[in-house]
């Protein structure tokens, strides 16, 4: 009876190192294929960088509307969890491949799921160079802002007819705001003057 006991132990232990070991093999796997799979044209688009003509504090507060984090970065995740949740804005890093990849006529054109390998790969290179003004400008640069508007510069001309040199920080806000959504923070709604006050008085907290 012991012999039988011992066998299933020892068979079990095998069975579990074995599926953990093609869990590993599938993981780094994965990791390893997504990351050669980022061709360099979209490396190089990310890399151009055209800063916009704002403060380093105005940054910040661009930074801090988007995260709700004061402080810049990205979290690392597991991979499988970073995976099904790209489709979030909160992640940056997915939601700027996102806008580098549709931005790009060649990988426009093509099925989302054809290029999740390739999303996937950038976002985690966005991440690892963790440049917080290359995000933004990318963001707001491709951004939608409402009205068939896109990118914050043509957003404040539309909506302040001015340049953008001379924003104010609540002015920052509300075209941050719209990114996350042009019909709940529409310029000017009670809703985006509520959170534009919320969002400036967190940020002078930290």
């Amino acid at each position: 009876m012991n012999k039988i006991v011992s066998k299933i132990i020892r068979i079990s232990i095998t069975s579990f190192c074995i599926v953990v070991l093609l869990i590993l093999i599938l993981y780094f796997g994965l990791w390893i294929y997504t990351t050669i799979s980022i061709p360099n044209e979209l490396k190089e688009q990310y890399n151009q960088n055209i800063e916009l003509k704002i403060s380093n504090d105005q940054y910040q507060l661009l930074w801090f509307t988007l995260t709700e984090n004061k402080n810049y970065g990205f979290k690392w995740q597991p991979f499988f969890t970073e995976f099904f949740i790209r489709e979030n804005k909160n992640n940056l890093d997915t939601y700027i491949s996102f806008l580098i990849i549709n931005s790009n006529e060649k990988y426009k054109k093509t099925y989302r799921i054809q290029n999740w390998n390739i999303e996937y790969g950038l976002a985690r290179y966005i991440k690892k160079e963790n440049d917080y003004k290359k995000c933004l400008n990318i963001i707001f640069s491709n951004g939608y802002m409402g009205n068939e508007i896109y990118g914050i510069m043509n957003g404040y001309e539309y909506y302040y007819n001015k340049n953008i040199e001379r924003a104010s920080n609540e002015e920052l806000v509300s075209l941050a705001l719209l990114i996350n959504s042009p019909t709940r923070y529409s310029i000017g709604s009670n809703s985006s003057k509520i959170k534009i006050k919320e969002i400036l008085e967190n940020f002078e907290k930290k």
